[in-house]
């Protein structure tokens, strides 16, 4: 084996050690975007549903409690949505991947095989679709919190609950 060949070997050992960093970290962050979504998404909606009698018992406004659920609801099934879009994607790239190895083992261009690296990792860490779907759960989650926010607040300050009210 050639000293260039030898390079070119450790060169995309190396960017493939990068690709799986960059990848992995990603996926890590994301994750863990989607699980806080769903834990306070899902944990607003049982714990609003569980104690209404006791945080609102006028019930006063019950249509913005009926769509913070909503919202709530669809916050948890877009992180699903997205979820699965990823897993796609990322099946797709690791699919696609594996034709890269085969193509740079036989022919060896390493410069052309480590632009179509990027352009995967691109394909599957910026997926329009996949952001989309996460913009508009922490948009739902948001506007269900505002609407639970507004619903209690309405409810207490109607029924005289709050501090310094009679």
């Amino acid at each position: 084996m050639t000293d260039s060949e030898k390079s070119v070997g450790d060169a995309r050992k190396q960017a493939a050690e990068e690709l799986t960093r960059a990848v992995q970290a990603g996926s890590a962050a994301g994750a863990s975007l989607d699980k806080t979504l769903v834990s306070l998404s899902s944990g607003a909606m049982v714990l609003s549903m569980t104690f209404v009698g006791q945080i609102a018992p006028s019930k006063l406004l019950l249509p913005l409690l009926f769509m913070s659920w909503l919202a709530f609801a669809a916050s948890v099934l877009s992180v699903v949505f997205a979820m699965r879009t990823a897993q796609s994607k990322a099946n797709l790239a690791a699919m696609h991947f594996a034709k890269l190895i085969e193509d740079i083992d036989k022919v060896g261009p390493f410069v052309i095989a480590a632009k179509d690296t990027m352009r995967m990792f691109r394909d599957v860490s910026l997926s329009t679709k996949v952001r989309r779907f996460n913009i508009f759960a922490i948009s739902a989650f948001s506007v269900g919190l505002l609407l639970l926010g507004i619903f209690v607040g309405y409810n207490l300050l109607a029924s005289g609950s709050v501090i310094g009210t009679t």
